[in-house]
């Protein structure tokens, strides 16, 4: 298959594609109208007849109020890309804020983080490791765990490594 063919085509597709965070297409943005395909070339009666009573107010009118519904539109769009990037912002902040808070004695299972990064794993082996006792807490999310056996881990654990265990 040739694709170089069909990008322009591919192209043309994305141009006039409405955006789910916009909710209206780029050509729409920046032409102010929506693309005609060829097969609609055909203006319809009804387009006609606007364009005839339109036409009576003079051009320049035209073309003032065509910018300035442009303009409202790019405005529109600005504000609900505005209000996608707050909602965007909000849940990360939330995901990140609402990091698990462990108590002395819950039990945790501990990421195994070296296992993960030098890929000493097969696909269905676990890489949490546990289940541990948290024993305390040094500073905001630090935690010194113990195991059942009641040997302490020599290191701090980070609270973004523990999962509860149920």
């Amino acid at each position: 298959m040739e694709w170089h063919h069909h990008l322009r085509s591919a192209l043309w597709a994305d141009q006039i594609t409405p955006k789910q965070v916009l909710k209206t297409s780029l050509y729409k943005l920046v032409y102010g109208k929506d693309a005609l395909f060829s097969m609609s070339l055909e203006i319809p009666a009804l387009q006609l007849l606007k364009s005839f009573e339109v036409a009576k107010n003079g051009p320049m009118d035209v073309r003032l109020s065509k910018i300035i519904e442009l303009e409202e539109a790019r405005e529109a769009v600005f504000e609900a890309l505005q209000t996608r990037q707050l909602t965007v912002k909000n849940w990360f902040d939330n995901k990140k804020g609402s990091s698990l808070q462990f108590e002395q004695g819950d039990l945790v299972l501990n990421f195994n983080g070296r296992a993960a990064k030098l890929d000493r794993h097969a696909k269905f082996d676990g890489l949490w490791e546990g289940p541990f006792r948290v024993v305390g807490c040094k500073g905001y999310n630090s935690f010194k765990l113990k195991d059942m056996q009641g040997d302490l881990l020599t290191i701090l654990v980070n609270g973004f490594h523990l999962e509860p265990f149920y």
